[in-house]
């Protein structure tokens, strides 16, 4: 396994909760697809689970977890209502994944990724930002949620200002904020992102 299969903001996370003071447990909100992040963690250590509310993606992440001998937990559900005791985990993150919700829903479950971890433990996610090549095209179906297609399918996709996703972290202490753009030269494109860590 190559070091590419990981995206670099997923090692900063990693280096963020390798110095936290709280268990290391995690849970990965979409945690399905070819090459599950959620092994990243389990090979640094961790005790790893994640929720996924595709069956394929699901079937296709613990495949790949079995073909390399990691061990992970990954059970069918919705990150808007995970099903974990409140402040039972160290750490819990979404990647690529919640910006699939409108803004209500991200709200949602951005609030329950807070709600299942400990005091002092952190959370990630990434927002697509106005700075991505996508945004404004498609079907605006509310402010800033677009119907797009993408891998020849419909998609929603959900884009914000760059101080617009504070606002889910009023409560708590952002330690970390990252506004980037990545170009995808096998599309010809750019993606618009900001990352988040966030201290309970």
């Amino acid at each position: 396994m190559t070091q590419d299969i990981f995206p670099s903001i997923l090692y900063t996370f990693l280096d963020y909760t390798l110095d936290a003071e709280v268990e290391k447990t995690i849970i990965d909100c979409g945690a399905g697809g070819k090459f599950p992040k959620i092994t990243l963690y389990a090979m640094s250590g961790f005790d790893t689970y994640g929720i996924e509310i595709s069956e394929e993606r699901m079937k296709m992440a613990e495949d790949f977890a079995k073909k390399k001998g990691i061990k992970v937990h990954i059970v069918k559900g919705d990150m808007r209502s995970l099903p974990y005791e409140s402040e039972s985990y160290g750490f819990a993150y979404s990647y690529n994944t919640i910006f699939h919700m409108n803004k209500e829903d991200i709200g949602v479950a951005i609030n329950e990724m807070l709600r299942v971890v400990k005091k002092r433990g952190l959370i990630y996610v990434n927002l697509l930002s106005i700075d991505d090549s996508r945004y404004g095209i498609g079907k605006e179906t509310s402010p800033g949620i677009f119907t797009q297609f993408e891998d020849g399918e419909q998609i929603s996709h959900t884009y914000f200002k760059h101080d617009e996703g504070d606002i889910y972290f009023s409560n708590y202490e952002i330690i970390y904020k990252q506004i980037r753009i990545e170009y995808l030269y096998e599309r010809d494109s750019t993606r618009g992102m900001i990352d988040y860590i966030v201290r309970k």
